[in-house]
This record gives structure tokens, C-alpha cells and sequence, in this order.
């Protein structure tokens, strides 16, 4: 199950408010297949027997007030922890096993070699400058002496906000008297698209400030991919220490170690 939900889910000193000691709630994600709301463990079933045609994470907000409507507040108030499965009909679903049945066995193709993404570990930090949403201008040449925690979003990525919700508890507290800082850049958005989502952000105590990357200029400097979360972790010499893509708790986990381990130094 885990697999398949992974596989959808494919400053100078800044100073956060007391919010941040409050409690975050982590939102759970809901699977509609149809008309009605299915566990994981249905989900796993459909997959297993080979009746899942398709699954989509996020919902348009046409969809989700007409969920809203149906469901109530099963379904939550974040469209973006929507997922919605299409299914085979007995029928299709007969017609594809038989399908791969009569389909010869495939060849393995040799292994390719891996292509760099974009900048790499033990290289400088590629320098810019970036608004955020608070009015500020941070420069991250001018964070040399802190360790930073460069994240790369956006506020339609669904495991990118799952991730947020774990950042005040995981990061931003055990870290808050240190020299850390948290810079987390959206990318291909807007300004005001941003400060919306920050604000939806902020009711729930999870606040802090947000950068906006509109024309993918900085996201250019370090990545070649389109895979969010990423997160780079950048030493008080401004070398990239540690680079992480995509939203998991051990993910989280080994960033946290990291920044321990960094901030020794």
C-alpha cells in the first residue's frame, strides 16, 4: 500500500512565532473510488486483483465543493490530499489479464548509467536572490556561517504540504536557537498563489515565510528534473551537503540528522 500511495506522491536569521509551539495536525488523505470513500486496505485489494485503472492526487475546487457536498467533512478541507481511483469493469479488467497472458515475456533493458540532477553534493550552493512572502529579500550568499535547509515546492504538491506539516515539530523547533535556517522556495507560481496557501497554512499553525520562484530561475540552478519536495541541506561554507527528493518520514528523519550533524561542525 505504501508503494502505491509513493508512487502517486511521485533569511539571513529568521525568527518564527510562538506558533510554531503549538500542535500541527498531520492530514490524512482520502481515497474515492466512485461514489464512495475506500480504505487503504480496499485500495490494496483492487490493486491486487487487478481492478485499478488509474489514480489521481488532487481534486479541482469544483470537485471538491461538490465532495464537500456529498461527503461532508470526510473529505477535509485540503483538495490537494484528494485521491480518486478509476476502475476496470469485470469486463476490461478480463480483457487486460488476458492481454498480459498473451504477451511475450519482456527483455530487461541494460542498465543506464545515472544521470547527474542538476547540482551535486560537495559542490558550492549556486547563489540567488528571492522574495518572500513576508516582503523580505534574502540573498543566500548572505546566510555564510548558517546552515541552511533549501526546500523546493509548490502549493499544489500534496506531499510537499504533508511535509510542511511535519516541519514545525521535526525542524523548526529543535533548531529555532541555532544557526539554521529554513528557506523554502515555491516554484512556477505566483506571488499571490503563494501567500493564499501560506495563509491556509498559517491557521493551522504552521507559519513561516515562503519564497517564490514565478520563472523557475533559481529551481534552474540546482535541478533538471520536476520532482518535488527537494531539499538541499547547505553548510556554514555554503557547500551542498546533503540532497533528498520527495516527502517520507525517514526522509525527514536523516534531514534532521543532518542539520545536527552540520551544525557540529
Amino acid at each position: 500500500m505504501k508503494q502505491l500511495l509513493t508512487a502517486i506522491l511521485l533569511l539571513s536569521s529568521v525568527t518564527f512565532t510562538s506558533g510554531q509551539d503549538k500542535a500541527v495536525k498531520k492530514p490524512e488523505y482520502v481515497i474515492i473510488a466512485g461514489d464512495k470513500i475506500i480504505t487503504e486496505a480496499t485500495l490494496e485489494e483492487y490493486s491486487n486483483k487487478g481492478y485499478l485503472k488509474a489514480m489521481h492526487t488532487g481534486v479541482s475546487e469544483a470537485r471538491w465543493r461538490a465532495l464537500r457536498k456529498k461527503f461532508g467533512d470526510k473529505v477535509g478541507e485540503d483538495r490537494e490530499f484528494i485521491i480518486t481511483i478509476e476502475l476496470f469493469t469485470e469486463k476490461e479488467r478480463q480483457e487486460q489479464m488476458a492481454l498480459k497472458a498473451a504477451a511475450p515475456p519482456r527483455e530487461e533493458a541494460p542498465p543506464k548509467a545515472a544521470s547527474p540532477d542538476g547540482v551535486q553534493v560537495r559542490l558550492p550552493a549556486p547563489d540567488f536572490t528571492v522574495t518572500m512572502t513576508d516582503g523580505s529579500r534574502v540573498q543566500l550568499s548572505s546566510l555564510r556561517g548558517k546552515v541552511v535547509l533549501l526546500n523546493f515546492w509548490a502549493t499544489w504538491c500534496g506531499p510537499c504540504l504533508m511535509e510542511f506539516h511535519e516541519i514545525p515539530s521535526k525542524i523548526l523547533q529543535p533548531f529555532g536557537d541555532t544557526d539554521f535556517v529554513f528557506l523554502p522556495v515555491s516554484i512556477g507560481e505566483k506571488q499571490e498563489t503563494v501567500e493564499k496557501k501560506m495563509a491556509q497554512l498559517a491557521k493551522k499553525n504552521i507559519v513561516f515565510p515562503a519564497g517564490f520562484d514565478t520563472g523557475l530561475d533559481i529551481w534552474k540552478l540546482y535541478a533538471t528534473d520536476q520532482s518535488i519536495p527537494k531539499n538541499y541541506l547547505i553548510d556554514k561554507n555554503g557547500i551542498i551537503r546533503y540532497v533528498v527528493t520527495g516527502y517520507t518520514k525517514a526522509n525527514l528523519d536523516n534531514i534532521k540528522k543532518q542539520i545536527e550533524l552540520l551544525l557540529a561542525e
